[in-house]
């Protein structure tokens, strides 16, 4: 997965992005334990997902320079 942010990280930084983002359900604790590792912080409140019951959060980090 390190792989694949790195590549994200680089495009990110050839269209002087400075922040990244994305959606995670609340209850998949291993990926939110993974992005935190990458350096991403929960953004905002949970919200209601597609699927019924279910939620997700809103998870961003800043492009490193």
């Amino acid at each position: 997965m390190r792989a694949l942010f790195n590549y994200i990280d680089n495009h990110s930084k050839e269209k002087d992005w400075v922040r990244q983002g994305l959606g995670v359900w609340v209850d998949n604790l291993l990926a939110i334990k993974a992005y935190e590792s990458l350096g991403f912080t929960f953004a905002g409140e949970k919200m209601p997902g597609s699927r019924a019951g279910k939620f997700f959060q809103h998870m961003i980090r800043d492009v490193s320079i």
